[in-house]
């Protein structure tokens, strides 16, 4: 048999650097990866209530330019449901009732006769067999704006 290599003590330094280099590396990855978990839940907190405000901010600027009435409230609704749903953490689509989304935005602090009325009006439209009037649509608009004023506001403070 040959006899054994001599054992050398030392690695090469080509070897010392690259696991060097490599263990920097997974550490700065690891602390990117934490660094940016904990701004993700930092900037969820409020993203619920923002998306809410954009949604009615979409609907009122519809409404305002002349958009469909039934349309544009029923649309409204369904949006905002949906990010309700989705901050519950609701996977698959399942009906939220008026009472219920009545509930869940007066949870996040909105004013409680904005959302009664808009609740009303979708209801009105939604269920109701005559067209809106100018009435339905003043309070949707006005109900709409004050939501809108209010998610605005919420953020501000946050």
């Amino acid at each position: 048999l040959p006899p054994l290599p001599d054992f050398v003590p030392n690695p090469p330094d080509w070897t010392v650097l690259a696991v060097a280099l490599a263990i920097s590396l997974l550490a700065v990855g690891l602390a990117a990866a934490i660094g940016w978990a904990i701004w993700r839940r930092w900037t969820r907190r409020d993203e619920p209530l923002a998306r809410l405000g954009r949604r009615a901010q979409a609907a009122l600027d519809e409404l305002q330019s002349g958009g469909d009435f039934r349309s544009t409230v029923i649309r409204c609704y369904r949006d905002m449901t949906r990010v309700l749903q989705q901050e519950r953490g609701i996977q698959r689509e399942i009906a939220m009732t008026p009472s219920e989304f009545e509930l869940a935005l007066r949870g996040k602090g909105l004013p409680h006769d904005a959302v009664h009325q808009l609740t009303r009006v979708f209801e009105d439209v939604r269920y109701g067999g005559q067209a809106a009037g100018e009435r339905e649509e003043r309070l949707a608009m006005d109900s709409l704006a004050a939501i809108v004023a209010a998610c605005a506001q919420a953020r501000e403070t946050s």
